[in-house]
């Protein structure tokens, strides 16, 4: 079954970000998340739209949603959310995509596979059970890939976590 392609307008996703732009500080590095096929709306098309308004890197969790969006001519930086297989590692950073470790072993892995350096993000699992370093270890990882510890080869460019409600409590906590 054909998956349903939801009508994307331009206009609003431009003004939208115009409107981050505006409550975000000086100079904000926005990382747009534009993972199954941009939530329905186009990948292909959203990624032009958002490299076109100046957003720093998009994120996908797919390396085939990565590939296409990439052979469309985007060449902003692309945050894999999945974790990927060695195997794949050096394809994946000569594309100039970036790496999601999930653990030590995971953030091991791609330092052995590269040559030179691999940008990488970390994920952090705040406690819902999901994919990810465990929010008690974080520390102890980020430590491990520094550059003057073990893991030279990697970059780290940031950590992200999935932050997920279960209740209208939990949101209310976060809102406030």
């Amino acid at each position: 079954m054909p998956s349903l392609q939801l009508k994307l307008d331009v206009t609003v996703l431009r003004r939208n970000f115009s409107s981050l732009r505006k409550f975000s500080g000086a100079n904000p590095h926005f990382i747009a998340a534009i993972k199954a096929n941009a939530y329905r709306h186009g990948a292909v098309a959203v990624a032009r739209i958002l490299q076109s308004v100046g957003v720093y890197s998009l994120a996908t969790g797919s390396v085939d949603e990565a590939l296409a969006i990439r052979n469309a001519g985007v060449d902003l930086p692309i945050l894999l959310f999945a974790s990927t297989l060695p195997d794949d590692i050096p394809e994946l950073v000569s594309e100039g995509f970036i790496t999601t470790i999930t653990s030590l072993e995971g953030a091991r892995a791609v330092a052995a596979a590269v040559i030179g350096e691999a940008p990488i993000y970390i994920k952090v699992d705040a406690g819902l059970g999901r994919l990810g370093v465990p929010i008690a270890n974080a520390i102890e990882v980020i430590r491990a890939i520094h550059p003057i510890h073990r893991l030279p080869h990697l970059q780290l460019q940031g950590l992200y976590t999935h932050v997920s409600f279960k209740d209208d409590v939990g949101r209310l906590h976060l809102i406030g």
